[in-house]
Formats: structure tokens, sequence, C-alpha cells
């Protein structure tokens, strides 16, 4: 399986990435990729490496993991990549990045990305917060960060990825009137995200409503759906780049 970098940290360290709790994939069927699909699709980044030595780590960008100098499209908090994977079958001139930070989720997503026999995707096992440091200007048109874990309660609402911190970074890495789309079933949540954005005079909201109460993609994903199924609300906005 490939790394692409990466070299021992000598340092202690205790770095335990919270962005899974409370959204578990637990009845998601571990599927361990072959060798020959893993070396295609997948790299596995060590977090205490990243954490420590992130120079040691290739840029996040489309020369990276395609070879070619193009604009990407990525989903942070992939899970089982039915969203990203629906998007890369219907834009094959486009290429696509997946992150999560679960082993299990990511080695279904490569295996329906196997299945689909698809030639623009990628996916990282991650933090997306240790990536940071690795994020190239102008490289990404499009993030999607969709039904990612609120983390409720005072001590663990620093562990979101919608943060100053989140916006900075890919205010950096989006193209000239890049988007991103935010989707969550928590309504309260939804809000805290959307007042840091509407503050941030740097991106503009895209759609003429201040958010939307509905999100129809070509392909649903798994939490998608099972909120719907329990008729929770969706809440969406997009954001872009100025």
């Amino acid at each position: 399986m490939r790394s692409l970098g990466g070299s021992r940290c000598t340092d202690t360290l205790s770095y335990n990435s919270p962005m899974s709790r409370g959204r578990k994939v637990s009845r998601v069927k571990l599927i361990h990729p072959t060798p020959e699909t893993a070396e295609k699709y997948l790299l596995d980044w060590n977090s205490g490496e990243l954490y420590c030595s992130p120079e040691n780590f290739p840029p996040l960008d489309s020369q990276t993991f395609f070879g070619v100098k193009k604009v990407m499209q990525m989903e942070i908090g992939c899970g089982t990549g039915e969203l990203i994977c629906g998007l890369a079958a219907d834009q094959p001139q486009k290429i696509f990045i997946g992150i999560d930070v679960s082993r299990k989720a990511i080695y279904f997503a490569v295996n329906l990305a196997t299945k689909e026999k698809l030639e623009n995707i990628r996916f990282i096992k991650a933090d997306f917060k240790l990536l940071y440091p690795l994020v190239k200007p102008d490289s990404i048109e499009m993030v999607y960060l969709h039904f990612p874990d609120p983390f409720y309660g005072s001590k663990h609402v620093k562990h979101r990825i919608f943060d100053l911190n989140f916006l900075d970074s890919m205010h950096k890495a989006l193209v000239q009137e890049g988007r991103i789309s935010v989707v969550t079933d928590e309504e309260p949540f939804f809000m805290d995200m959307l007042s840091l954005a509407e503050e941030d005079d740097r991106y503009q909201i895209f759609h003429s409503a201040k958010f939307l109460k509905s999100f129809d993609p070509i392909i649903k994903s798994r939490f998608h759906r099972a909120w719907e199924r329990i008729e929770k609300p969706i809440f969406h906005f997009e954001l872009e780049k100025i």
C-alpha cells in the first residue's frame, strides 16, 4: 500500500483523530483491497507522521495523484464513497479526491471505485486537519463537506472541521470562484457553520437564498439515505471564493 512519503516520527505523540466519532460505519463490511487496487487508488498516511513531519509528504494536488496539472474536486469525510464515486462516474473529464480517517469506510470506497472501473478518482486515509500544510494554491475547484461530525459539547467543538483554519486553508486551495458545499442534518450545527461563513468576507453565498433545505445529488451517500429514512431535514449551503 502506497505511502508516498512519511518518515517515522521520533517524538512521542499521542494523537487520536476524533473525526469519525458519533458517525461510525460499524455495519459496513471490512473489504481489504488487493495490493494492485491499493496501489492504484489508495494513499494511507499515518497521523503521527503527518503531525510531526508534514514536509516528508507530497503536496495535495493533481500532480501527486494523477501526474497531471489539473484542478481537482475533493470530498472531505467521503465515508464509503457513494457521493464522490457517483460524481466521478458522471464527470469522467474531471478528477476527484476522497479523504476519510476511517479505514473501514475508505476500503469500502476503494472497492466501489474498483467495481465501477473509475480512472479519475483517488482516496487518502488521513485526518484532513493534518493535511493543511500540504494544500497547494489554486488546486481545487470544488470541496464537498457533507454530514461532518458535529462534535457537540464545549470540549469537543475544537475538533470540528469547519472553522477558521478550514476556511483559511480552503481559500488558499480554491481557484477563483471555486466553491465549498456544506450539508448536514443537524440544524444548530448548520447554523454555527453558516454564521462563521457569513462573517468571512473572502467568500459569498453562492445561491440567492440564505441557505437551502434540500440536497438532491446524482447519488446519495450512506448517511444521506439514513437521515432520509427517519425523515430528518437536510440543510445545505454553498460558498464561493470571491
